[in-house]
């Protein structure tokens, strides 16, 4: 008994020692479809899930009426004898999981009602909070296609719900108005190798679904103009003559106001008689498929070239005095598309949608809405008053949704599960894009000099949880990651490398399903860095950085330094000791300095000369810096 006594507490001593220490590597998941190196193995599979749907748009009911089909690929190894697909929207039901925590907001929307078929049969559905479980007639056996008929109704969201809609619809007082419309159809739930991802949409948390081809037909009054996913295949149909002038037009941009919008009067009727027309737009292997339409936007379009392909660009705004848009939401979006292409290469879409309505700033597959306005100011009028801030949130808004080209749209992530992995890359990729717009540019996200202040809150959580399960989702998923990244960018790898191994790795895992674990493994293969206490410390940790000034001695003369890692973060610092005849020693030392003791770290300098009269530590995002140095009075006084 007493040996067993002793082995007992030696395996809990060990068990304790290997979960403090911070540089042990991390017990990473790893599912068939990943190997060790960080790309997809051999092994790797994803579902394709076809779109063809015909759908309309009633303005004065915010309501769509939408018929479609669904293709089916079943790549698994599994036979599946049910197909989940999911209406976040349902979220503002009534009965649903996120009313009952978050309340009833303006009213019910979502879906009204819903019908699957196969071969002339109706199919039997479950409904689970947000999701649908299809049952289908026979299975679905592996390499086999199943073809579904849908048809439903859906109610539109009021934007100004205060349950933060990701879509919906903004109302002015001259009557116009702008539809963001989003999560509308029923889109394929991810299946991978770990099972369906049935999380359900609560509010924050945001996507995983599937990479497939949409053709889609949406009919609406002939007076509004419809930006979507994708290419527009009728342009000559449903433009006017200035739109469709405009349109054609290669390397210069076009201005388009509400007043040269006005239809054409030979317009097909509609079934109440109002004019109407059908946009027809086709998306090639996109995640998701979403559009925007106003009665009075501003529509500003171009087409670069770049690396020797057109690019379009389109950005639209209310027409009642958006003066920020009018004078910079091109120019931001042009600016990104630019920057981004020569950062990865091909920019993903060959059109690329920029929306303003208000609230609303959420990404989509070649669209995104933006929701920062700034003043209310006639475009052609005099220059009106707006505050840094206001510009900087135009600005920067709009190169955070564009830089979503690539994460999650490109590289398919499991946003409900890692929303930190996408929202950070994307902040990470913004605060380039803004400091390259201007070095004194107001970045919210992404500049270490104030994060410490953010980690060290009561309700900083670690970014490794899911959106819904903590309150400060814009400190943990957004500014923090991305301070991260830049400090591994910039700090810790180099801009070479780093840009080398980030572009390499959207290259391995363009159009697929990748997850966090991923990219860590990626990283340590190609830079050949042993990082797992970055990533224990920044992303599975709620700490923070501080490390202080504890002590300095002499003894022999050996002058040793001893600094206190008080904040949990290991981090590479500096040393900087200056004496009474002005000299200075300086010393970097790296991270691996915390290797033997996690919490300590003594610097000896093998010194002849008196003691120093300063000693200061200099440290990345540390959060207190009143306890980085040390003077020879302070050592008197202590």
């Amino acid at each position: 008994m007493k040996n067993r006594l002793v082995i007992s507490v030696l395996l809990c001593f060990a068990a304790a020692a290997a979960a403090d220490d911070l540089f042990a590597p991390l017990a990473l998941p790893l599912p068939a479809g990943s190997s060790v190196t960080g790309v997809p193995s051999a092994q790797y599979w994803q579902q394709q899930v076809d779109y063809q749907i015909n759908a309309e748009l009633k303005p004065a009911s915010a309501t769509i009426n939408a018929t479609g089909q669904i293709h089916y690929q079943n790549n698994s190894p599994q036979t599946l004898t049910a197909l989940w697909f999911e209406l976040p929207l349902n979220r503002f039901l009534p009965d649903s999981i996120s009313t009952a925590l978050h309340g009833k907001g303006l009213g019910a929307a979502g879906l009204q009602q819903i019908r699957f078929s196969a071969d002339n049969k109706e199919l039997t559905l479950l409904r689970q909070d947000t999701f649908y479980r299809v049952s289908l007639a026979e299975p679905l056996l592996p390499g086999q296609r199943a073809s579904l008929n849908v048809s439903w109704q859906l109610q539109l969201p009021e934007r100004t719900d205060p349950r933060r809609p990701r879509a919906g619809v903004e109302r002015f007082s001259d009557g116009s108005s702008i539809f963001g419309v989003a999560l509308w159809f029923p889109r394929a739930v991810a299946f991978t190798d770990e099972g369906w991802a049935l999380s359900p949409f609560i509010k924050d948390a945001e996507f995983a679904t599937e990479q497939g081809n949409y053709q889609v037909n949406i009919s609406l009054p002939a007076e509004y103009l419809l930006l979507a996913t994708g290419e527009l295949t009728n342009p000559e149909q449903v433009l006017t003559e200035a739109q469709y002038r405009a349109w054609q037009q290669q390397g210069s941009a076009q201005l388009l106001m509400p007043e040269l919008l006005v239809p054409e009067l030979l317009m097909p009727k509609s079934g109440d008689g109002t004019a109407s027309k059908t946009w027809q737009f086709s998306a090639t292997q996109v995640r998701d498929f979403a559009f925007a339409a106003g009665n009075k936007l501003i529509w500003q379009t171009e087409q670069l070239n770049i690396n020797g392909r057109w690019q379009r660009l389109n950005v639209a705004y209310p027409d009642n005095g958006r003066w920020l848009w009018h004078k910079y939401a091109l120019a931001s979006t042009r600016h990104s598309v630019i920057e981004l292409s020569e950062y990865f290469g091909e920019f993903p879409f060959k059109t690329m949608n920029v929306v303003n309505i208000g609230g609303i700033g959420m990404e989509y597959p070649g669209i995104t809405f933006v929701g920062f306005r700034g003043p209310d100011a006639a475009i052609n009028g005099p220059a009106p008053a707006y505050s840094r801030t206001e510009k900087h949130d135009v600005l920067g808004g709009i190169m955070h949704e564009v830089a979503h080209s690539y994460f999650p749209m490109l590289v398919n992530t499991d946003e409900r599960h890692e929303g930190f992995f996408d929202e950070g890359i994307v902040s990470f990729l913004a605060y380039l894009l803004e400091q390259r717009w201007s070095t004194d540019f107001q970045s919210f996200y992404g500049d270490p000099k104030d994060v410490g202040a953010v980690m060290q809150q009561a309700a900083y959580a670690a970014p490794v949880r899911r959106a819904d399960h903590f309150s400060a989702k814009l400190d943990s998923h957004y500014h923090v990651p991305a301070v991260a990244w830049v400090i591994l960018r910039q700090h810790l790898i180099g801009p070479e490398l780093f840009d080398a191994t980030l572009r390499d790795f959207v290259g391995h895992w363009r159009g697929k399903r990748a997850k966090f674990a991923d990219i860590i493994r990626f990283f340590h293969a190609e830079t050949g860095l042993d990082l797992h206490w970055f990533w224990r410390g920044w992303f599975y940790s709620a700490n923070h950085v501080d490390l202080a000034l504890a002590n300095v001695s002499s003894d022999d003369g050996t002058l040793t330094v001893t600094v206190d890692n008080r904040g949990g973060i290991v981090m590479p610092f500096q040393l900087k000791l200056t004496f009474a005849d002005g000299s200075m020693t300086e010393r970097r030392l790296p991270v691996d300095i915390w290797r033997l003791n996690n919490q300590q770290a003594t610097v000896r300098f093998a010194l002849a000369a008196s003691m120093p009269v300063s000693t200061e530590l200099m440290v990345l995002a540390d959060a207190e810096l009143s306890n980085n140095q040390l003077t020879e009075v302070d050592r008197l006084i202590n």
